[in-house]
């Protein structure tokens, strides 16, 4: 069970930056290594595990934030294409 939960952390800790640097809701304020959007980016990582493609990444990481933070239809303005490429390639790399 440790050996999840340690993989789990280095996952989340691996697109932290990534997220924070999209700050789809703004709390990250420039710091790549807030975790204020921890919850989410567990989310995503489970997301990325079971993905097929980058456009499925997009679109559930786009309703995870919307669901967490109840702002449906307000982060139209995210470029969750660009944000879900950036994770597509971290999760494909050999440090995942």
């Amino acid at each position: 069970m440790s050996r999840v939960n340690n993989r789990l952390q280095r996952r989340v800790f691996s697109i932290r930056p990534v997220v924070n640097r999209y700050d789809p809701i703004g709390l990250s304020r420039g710091n790549l290594n807030s975790d204020e959007c921890d919850p989410e980016i567990t989310s995503i990582v489970r997301i990325l595990e079971q993905a097929t493609d980058v456009k499925e990444v997009a679109l559930k990481a786009k309703i995870v934030f919307e669901s967490s933070f109840q702002m449906h239809g307000a982060l139209d303005s995210v470029d969750w294409n660009g944000l879900a490429e950036e994770l597509w390639k971290v999760s494909r790399s050999q440090q995942w």
